[in-house]
C-alpha cells in the first residue's frame, strides 16, 4: 500500500471513526442510561455524568462483602439477628452518584409507600433523640428520615462548623437515617454488623465508595487526609432493593428500625432480654 495514501486517507478515517464511536458512547451512557437513573447524586448534567463516571471507575469495588466491625462500634453489636433470606435473584444496581436499581421494576408508588413508613419513627422535638422527616442531606430533593443534631446546623441540617464533629461520623452527614428513591430502592445507614447481615440475607449491597478493600482506604486518604473532608457517603451506607410484596416491606421496616436504633446509639428501640426469645434446645435424636 502506498504510504502516502495510508496517511492521507486511512488515518483520518480511523480517527473520525474513533471520535464517532466515542460520541455514541457518551450519548448512550449520558443522555440515555445515566439520566434514566434519575435525580440525585452528582446531578444529571454533563459535569455530573463525568464526575459520576470517574468516581465509579475509581470506586469499582466488591459491594457484596460486609465491613469490618471496629471495636469502638457503638452499640458494640448489631440488631438484625433475625433476618430472613430474600427469595429470588439479586436485582442489578448500577451507577455510583446516583446509585439505582435498573431491573425488576417495582410499582410506581413504592417510594411513597416507603416514605409513609417514616411517620412510624418520627418523634416530638421534646424527646432526647428527635427523629424528623426533612430534605435528604445526602441527596437533596429527596425526603429522608433524619436525627436532629444537637449542635448548631446549617440550612441543610448538617453541622454549621464541620470541624466540630469527627470526619465520617453520623453527625457529619446530617443525622441521615434513610432516604428512598423513585424506583423503590433506599439508602440506609446501619450498624456495620447489620450491613453484613443485610448483604448476606440478599436484601441489599454496599455503595461502591464504602465497599471493602484497599480502595476504601484510598478514598479515606484522598478525602480525609488530603482534603480534610468526609468521604462522599457514610461508610456504613447500604442500598436496599426495591420491595416486591408485603414480606419485603416487613423486612424493610425491620431494617429502618435497626437504622434508627443505630442512629440513636441504641436509645430508641433498645434491646432487652426478651427482644429475641431464647430458642429451645434441639431435640435429641438418640443413638
Amino acid at each position: 500500500m502506498n504510504s502516502q495514501l495510508f496517511w492521507k486517507y486511512f488515518i483520518p478515517v480511523f480517527v473520525f471513526q474513533l471520535i464517532f464511536e466515542l460520541g455514541l458512547f457518551v450519548y448512550r451512557d449520558f443522555f440515555i442510561l445515566f439520566k434514566d437513573l434519575g435525580l440525585g447524586g452528582s446531578g444529571t448534567t454533563f459535569y455530573g455524568w463525568a464526575v459520576g463516571r470517574l468516581r465509579f471507575y475509581a470506586a469499582n469495588a466488591d459491594v457484596l462483602t460486609g465491613p469490618r466491625i471496629p471495636q469502638t462500634a457503638n452499640p458494640w453489636q448489631g440488631r438484625l439477628n433475625v433476618l430472613p433470606q430474600r427469595k429470588g435473584p439479586r436485582p442489578t444496581i448500577e451507577g455510583c452518584t446516583p446509585q439505582r436499581q435498573v431491573d425488576f421494576p417495582a410499582p410506581p408508588n413504592t417510594m411513597l409507600a416507603i416514605e409513609a413508613m417514616y411517620d412510624d419513627f418520627v418523634t416530638t422535638p421534646e424527646t432526647a433523640d428527635h427523629i424528623t422527616v426533612r430534605t435528604s442531606f445526602l441527596e437533596p430533593g429527596l425526603r429522608a428520615l433524619r436525627r436532629q443534631l444537637t449542635i448548631p446546623t446549617n440550612e441543610r441540617g448538617g453541622p454549621l462548623d464541620p470541624k466540630s464533629v469527627a470526619l465520617n461520623s453520623r453527625d457529619s452527614y446530617g443525622g441521615e437515617i434513610i432516604h428512598a428513591h423513585r424506583e423503590g430502592t433506599a439508602h440506609v445507614i446501619l450498624h456495620p454488623a447489620d450491613v453484613k447481615r443485610v448483604i448476606e440475607g440478599g436484601w441489599g449491597e454496599r455503595h461502591p465508595f464504602c465497599a471493602s478493600g484497599i480502595r476504601l482506604w484510598l478514598f479515606k486518604a484522598y478525602y480525609n487526609w488530603f482534603h480534610g473532608i468526609n468521604i462522599p457517603v457514610p461508610e456504613y451506607l447500604v442500598i436496599t432493593y426495591a420491595p416486591r410484596h408485603a414480606e419485603d416491606y416487613a423486612v424493610l421496616r425491620q431494617i429502618i428500625q435497626a437504622a434508627v436504633w443505630y442512629a440513636t446509639e441504641g436509645r430508641r428501640f433498645g434491646l432487652d432480654a426478651n427482644t429475641y426469645p431464647i430458642p429451645p434446645a434441639p431435640e435429641s435424636t438418640g443413638d
